[in-house]
């Protein structure tokens, strides 16, 4: 049973270090100078304000009771 336990946790071990040293490939060049094809995003104009849909909002029922709080 002993031999049971020991051979799938080296096989778990095994698995998790052949699974994490998988992307350790090594490349030939920089990869961290990679160039941005996209142009730089228009300003936002920060003087304007959104109109809020008063509509949208939902009306609170205040009619009702607030239930009792649970007992300890």
């Amino acid at each position: 049973m002993k031999n049971v336990l020991k051979v799938s946790f080296f096989a778990l071990a095994l698995g998790l270090f052949a699974a994490s040293c998988n992307n350790a490939s090594t490349t030939s060049g920089d990869t961290t100078n990679v160039a941005i094809d996209s142009p730089v995003a228009a300003p936002v104009d920060t003087n304007t304000v959104a109109p809020i849909d008063t509509n949208a909002i939902a009306p609170v029922d205040t009619t009702t009771a607030a239930p009792a709080p649970a007992a300890h």
